[in-house]
């Protein structure tokens, strides 16, 4: 399908307050002005509407020439906050086993493969076969942190791959401010039809009598 919209994230051919949600996957640690992107999210989100988003804190360069940041959870909670959101959850994206399965997969593919790369003398032609079996090695552990991650998300030591957080967006004080009134007028009113209803109070000092007539006996003629 056809995207409805392509623009510069900088400026947001869109009108305040459009969305309830936006989502921003991948996509901060490429923008030079992260904050100002930010903040025009913030612009178009409904009152109460969340973003999602995540980012890397650990990561090889890619896209590049732009790419420019990695985030650590201080950071990014900095970049929310100052930008108008209130975060309602950050967490890891990955677990740790997520994290070395990547470094893993990395050195697998990035490890040199000919006997130039290690100096090309005798030792790199003895060298060359262990450095092919460790990027064997390695791959086959990938596939198995990559495994354990999935099962067993572990977030207790190490440092993950991805943040992964949810913002919210408050209404402004302005509106906080008019809600409250009308919750508190409508408790007013509330209380008052409470009281206007209700039975008048029996002052506990005071004798009350029987409000029907009092009728006498019939009176009997005497003999």
């Amino acid at each position: 399908a056809a995207l409805d919209i392509v623009c510069d994230l900088h400026d947001l051919a869109v009108s305040d307050a459009t969305y309830d949600v936006v989502i921003c996957s991948q996509v901060l640690e490429h923008l030079p002005d992260p904050e100002h992107v930010l903040r025009e999210l913030h612009r178009v989100l409904k009152p109460n509407g969340r973003l999602w988003l995540s980012t890397p804190l650990f990561f090889e360069e890619h896209e590049v020439p732009h790419d420019y940041y990695r985030y650590t959870r201080y950071g990014l909670r900095y970049l929310l906050e100052k930008s108008g959101f209130q975060i309602q959850q950050m967490a890891w994206l990955e677990g740790y086993y997520g994290t070395i399965a990547y470094q893993l997969k990395t050195m697998a593919l990035a490890l040199p493969r000919t006997p130039q790369d290690y100096g090309g003398d005798s030792i790199s032609y003895l060298l060359l076969p262990f450095m092919v079996l460790l990027k064997v090695i390695f791959g086959g552990l990938t596939v198995f942190f990559t495994r354990l991650d999935l099962r067993y998300k572990y977030t207790e030591r190490g440092h993950c791959k991805n943040y992964a957080a949810v913002a919210v967006k408050l209404p402004s004080t302005r509106k906080r401010f008019v809600v409250l009134l009308v919750c508190l007028l409508l408790l007013l009113a509330k209380s008052t039809a409470a009281v206007v209803d209700a039975p008048p109070a029996r002052n506990s000092n005071r004798l009350y009598l029987p409000t029907a007539p009092i009728v006498a006996p019939p009176a009997h003629d005497e003999p």
